[in-house]
């Protein structure tokens, strides 16, 4: 029996041209890379053969006796690795070669003689022989289906013959790189070789190459699990219920959260042989499928990994310029690249070529620019106006759609303006972008952030007018609309909300310190601003979602946890405001029961759906106060309607509510906090009181 090395010699020798490597090679590199798996093969098939019992017994007992013999001469760990990497390299070297295009067939001819040109040139004549057959001549049937060389049908062979030839090559690297996973194990989070992973990137791009897209896509597969390990994600079932084919394939674009810096380059390049895959399948239904995974709205597109990979050394001053120079350079280039276009009469597509770069640009320098270097509305805004003027001399025209790179430069200079408190211009840009959107074909999530972020630069304006009060009763109503969208257009959403709230709670606040002025036009939105503010804190409660059950999986948990920590950054003001609100509200008696009420337990549902374990101890206890809170607003509410107890059922029914309520915020919290609230002994004793007074119904 041949030794390991001697078979590993033989194996890698086969490997050398896919002509030579046959499945008795792959079955060899299994044993020597994969003994494990081997072993309980040959156990199964051992147990599965058996027809009585003195069988089994004896061919359980060759079994173990040659599983014992095996792993005598089983190679070590570190042996295995470093056959299964020559065989790797020695197998993309192979298919590199297989990949090659084959040389067109040219025989050697001589150089035809004078007197070769003219027998040549002399006419035909059909010749036969005297031992020939006198009878008729018949088409000769053919063995074959062409008898002269066809250069075309065998181009057009070839890559069946090559993929067909190529598979044992191929499955022979699939053990390898089987072997170096099962050796190396999971990609640990300090790692920064990613030699294997690099070489399964290769690999599936030597596979695409050859048309071997099965193998490719269960490497594909295998890779994507693995980095999914890394960056801490989820896996899916492959055959998830309720998805298509081509979804589960488009998911493989999918890293739902943050992947690490030291993933990027091949998270990337996974995400690369992924639309390489789909490229080569030509179909539309997982081009369709995969579109919204590369959306640049999308947390993990491979547009938005690039993108930002080089911020941090793009914001090092000893090593590139600063943010605001290079994005200079850069209109620079746009504007000398239109002017060389209207002197050669070149038609561009200014879309793709002028707008779609540009407002990569602007999104750069906004993300890479640093406040304390002073505001950057104004570069921006006088950059796009110069770059408009000259497009108007340009027989291509930009797009006027909501899809459109204009479209998304409107939104960015109006966040800049809004940022750099022009207000005016904010409003103005805003505007046009909202004029863009379709209601019939644009979601309702991105009109409504854009709504709401109109309302927050024009409540900072001086004039309110009918079209200022207009916009606030859309906001108000659009608060109980659907939430559809992906995790950007949400969290945009919320932002959008609350630059809006806080730009009310100001308003507000500046009107209550300041002297009483006759202002009827800013009295008129006073009213639908406060609705807006006390109605927040259950938007905020649909826009976090309830708390997932036990049964959920780890990506709702995880998706719930990213909103919770995302609403917690705001949800101290979004309380404040509301209660504020209420409490003014309480004491000039101008709210009724029934809104008050609703406010009160949209604010304790709230503060009880962003209570977690997790949370500091002292973040936990600054939380709670807002028990406290609610319940003294429910017994103001008691304290100003006791006075009328018994003048109506009606009033002694809100009585009896708001105590019960009061007492019901915080009997189940700690001690320390019932303190500070009203007396429970005392609001029950009145509470069973009341209770004994209420007439028979």
């Amino acid at each position: 029996m041949a030794s390991p090395q001697a078979k590993a010699d033989a194996a890698k020798a086969a490997l050398a041209s896919t002509a030579t490597c046959t499945t008795a090679t792959v079955v060899t590199l299994k044993e020597l890379l994969l003994p494990d798996t081997e072993s309980s093969s040959t156990t199964s098939q051992t147990n599965s053969r058996t027809t009585s019992r003195a069988a089994a017994h004896s061919k359980a007992k060759k079994a173990t006796t040659a599983r014992t013999k095996s792993s005598e001469e089983q190679l070590s760990a570190k042996d295995r690795a470093a056959l299964a990497t020559n065989v790797i390299n020695i197998a993309i070297k192979s298919l590199t070669e297989a990949a090659k295009p084959a040389p067109p067939s040219t025989p050697s001819k001589r150089q035809p003689s004078h007197g070769d040109l003219r027998k040549a040139a002399a006419p035909r004549t059909l010749r036969r022989s005297l031992s020939a057959p006198l009878s008729p001549l018949h088409p000769r049937t053919l063995n074959r289906v062409a008898t002269s060389p066809n250069i075309s049908s065998k181009a057009a062979c070839q890559p069946t013959t090559q993929s067909t030839g190529c598979l044992a090559t191929v499955e022979c690297a699939r053990v390898a790189f089987a072997c170096l996973r099962s050796i190396m194990g999971p990609i640990q989070p300090t790692q920064t070789d990613f030699q294997l992973e690099n070489g399964m990137s290769a690999f599936i791009g030597k596979l695409l190459g050859l048309g071997i897209q099965d193998q490719a896509l269960k490497e594909l597969r295998i890779l994507k699990r693995r980095l999914d390990t890394a960056s801490n994600k989820t896996t899916k079932p492959a055959s998830a219920e309720g998805q298509t084919a081509s979804q589960v394939i488009a998911e493989l674009l999918d890293y739902d959260g943050i992947v690490p810096d030291h993933l990027l380059s091949v998270v990337t390049g996974c995400q690369v042989q992924v639309l390489r895959w789909i490229s080569h399948s030509k179909k539309p239904a997982q081009i369709e499928a995969a579109l919204p995974f590369l959306e640049e709205t999308h947390s993990s597109s491979p547009i938005k990994f690039v993108s930002s990979k080089e911020d941090q050394v793009a914001t090092e001053p000893r090593l590139s310029p600063s943010p605001t120079s290079a994005f200079k350079l850069q209109v620079l280039c746009f504007k000398s690249q239109l002017r060389w276009w209207k002197m050669a009469g070149h038609k561009g597509n200014v879309d793709e070529e002028v707008l779609s770069p540009f407002v990569r640009c602007v999104r750069a320098l906004t993300r890479r620019h640093s406040p304390t270097t002073g505001p950057i509305y104004e570069t921006i805004a006088t950059s796009f106006n110069d770059l408009l003027e000259l497009i108007e001399g340009q027989e291509s025209k930009a797009t006027t759609s909501s899809n459109s790179p204009l479209a998304s430069m409107y939104q960015l200079l109006g966040i800049a303006a809004q940022t750099d408190r022009h207000y005016d211009s904010a409003c103005e840009w805003f505007q046009l972008l909202k004029d863009l959107l379709d209601p019939e074909h644009e979601s309702a999530t991105r009109i409504f952030s854009i709504s709401a972020r109109l309302l927050a630069a024009s409540l900072k304006q001086a004039n309110y007018d009918s079209h200022t009060e207009q916009l606030i009763h859309e906001v108000v109503e659009g608060l109980d609309g659907s939430l559809t969208g992906n995790v950007t257009e949400l969290n945009d959403l919320l932002e959008s909300l609350s630059l809006a709230r806080r730009s009310a709670v100001g308003l507000l606040v500046s009107r209550i310190n300041e002297p009483k002025k006759e202002n009827p036009a800013l009295d008129s939105v006073l009213g639908p601003l406060k609705t807006f503010i006390m109605r927040f804190p259950r938007f905020s409660r649909r826009w976090l979602g309830s708390i997932p059950g036990k049964d959920a999986t780890a990506k709702i948990l995880l998706q719930f946890d990213q909103r919770r920590q995302v609403l917690m950054q705001t949800i101290n003001q979004i309380l404040d405001g509301a209660l504020m609100v209420l409490n003014g509200d309480i004491q000039s008696g101008s709210t009724t029961w029934k809104s008050m009420d609703e406010v009160l337990w949209d604010c304790n549902k709230l503060v009880e759906s962003i209570l977690d374990p997790t949370i500091s101890v002292a973040r936990t206890e600054q939380l709670s106060t807002y028990f406290t809170k609610i319940s003294s607003l429910y017994f103001a509410r008691y304290n100003q309607l006791r006075k009328d107890v018994g003048k109506s059922k009606q009033i002694n029914k809100e009585v009896l509510q708001s105590l019960s309520r009061s007492i019901e915020m915080i009997q189940d919290r700690p001690m320390a906090q019932q303190e500070k609230g009203p007396d429970v002994d005392k609001a029950g004793a009145l509470c069973r009181s009341l209770q004994v007074g209420q007439p028979q119904q």
